[in-house]
Parts: structure tokens; sequence; C-alpha cells
């Protein structure tokens, strides 16, 4: 993950939203029927430094497969492609539930470590891929896995499975039970919630992009006279999240 990566994504996320700071940005659509339960916004924690989430994978896939193919597109909102190759890469090929939400979080607690969240359809075959014993996973302690999988700058060494939820992690530290103040949904107002429980993904920048050890990247892109100005906005700010929606054919 590359300097410009996260200025770009943070610089197209903050106008998008950010708590009680322009809540009428968010609210200029009419509010959105809230599509089953909120599980997106739940596993999301709003201090990782970069989360990017996808409600219902297999929905996306066929939606933007429809947009591909009726404007001829041949490289384009390959999400079907993403999701592939980030199993491929952790190990998990054919044993995930793709109706279920897929979260990738960067940063946390610092830029290089990582973990994803997926819900596992065949436990013994997800055993068989990490080389572990299915019995192992069944227990839901944090398991280190004998040959971990390397993706990029991160080294995914520790899993844990509770239930059909499996979160792969750099760190065993990453694994322990997420505390329910930190998720996204207890940090969101009524209204934001709403409007991004029907969106198709997320993209969240959360408190830690904008203190600590990254605070400097943000300082060092601002030019002197934006100084005073963007970082009382950067003090103030404690997440930014971009919703995106795939509906006949157009995305917003």
């Amino acid at each position: 993950l590359t300097r410009r990566v996260i200025l770009t994504a943070a610089f197209l996320c903050l106008p998008a939203s950010c708590q009680s700071t322009c809540p009428q940005i968010l609210a200029d659509a009419p509010p959105k029927e809230v599509r089953g339960n909120q599980d997106i916004l739940r596993l999301i924690n709003h201090k990782d430094i970069l989360s990017i989430g996808i409600r219902n994978p297999a929905e996306v896939i066929k939606k933007s497969q429809e947009i591909r193919d009726r404007a001829n597109l041949e490289n384009a909102l390959n999400v079907g492609e993403f999701v592939d190759t980030i199993c491929q890469m952790i190990k998990m090929e054919g044993c995930i539930d793709r109706t279920r939400p897929v979260i990738l979080s960067l940063g946390t607690p610092n830029l290089f470590a990582g973990k994803v969240h997926f819900s596992v359809t065949d436990i013994d075959k997800l055993a068989s891929n990490l080389e572990v014993s299915a019995e192992t996973l069944r227990k839901g302690e944090v398991y280190k896995l004998p040959k971990p999988a390397n993706v990029s700058l991160f080294r995914f060494t520790f899993v844990r499975l509770r239930g059909n939820q499996l979160a792969m992690s750099t760190s065993k530290a990453l694994l322990a039970p997420p505390k329910p103040a930190d998720s996204l949904l207890e940090n969101l107002s009524d209204k934001d919630k709403e409007i991004l429980a029907s969106d198709d993904m997320l993209i969240v920048l959360g408190q830690s992009a904008f203190e600590g050890d990254f605070r400097p990247f943000l300082d060092s892109s601002m030019s002197a006279t934006q100084d005073d100005n963007v970082r009382k906005f950067l003090d103030d700010l404690k997440y930014a999240a971009c919703g995106i929606r795939l509906d006949t054919g157009i995305g917003t």
C-alpha cells in the first residue's frame, strides 16, 4: 500500500462524509430503506487507517457485470476478480460465502498491519487450504498458521474462526474480540446509518488516518496557505466514509 494510494483515498473520502462536520452532504438524497441487518457497519472499526467493505459480493459482482456488458467494458468494475484474488492470496478460494460481507482493513494499528474478514461455507475445505485441522479451527481460538499467507507487504499469520465467521490478520492482537464502541455502527448518526445501509461498498478512513504516524503524510501534502484551516479540520475529524451503490447501471 503506497503513500499515493492512501492519500488518494483520503482526499476522495473527505468530501463524502465526516461525523457532525458536514452531515448535509449525506442528507442530500432522500433516505433509502435499510437493507437487512447492518453487519458491515458493525464489522468495520472506525479507528483503522483504511477499511474496504463489500456488503454482498455476489450481488455486486452481478451488478458490475451487467454494467460492463451494457457499456462493452473489458477491464472495469471487475469486483469478482478482486474478491477471487484476495481469496487466492490468503488461501480461501472455494470456501467463502459470497452473499455475506467481505472486509479488508489496513493499518491496524500501523501502516503495515492488516486484517480480513469473511463468512465461511466449508470449514473442512478451509482447513485443507490452510493446512491445519478442522477441529483446531472449530475451537474458536486464535491460531498461528504453520504457513502464513503473504499478500504484498502483508504477512497474514494468525487466524480465528467463530461459528462461520473467519478473521485472518498479521498479528494476534488484531483478532481480539472487537469493542462495540469502536465499530462504525456505534459512531454513525441514525441518518447516516440509514443512508450507508443501502450502499453496496464502503471505503472508510478511520481515526488513525488523521493522527499518529500517518498524520505527517497528510500534513506534508498541504500548501502553506492551507495549513491552519486544514489542520484544524483534521484535528476534529473522527473518520471519513464513502459509500458506493451500483443500481440500474449507475454507480453513485
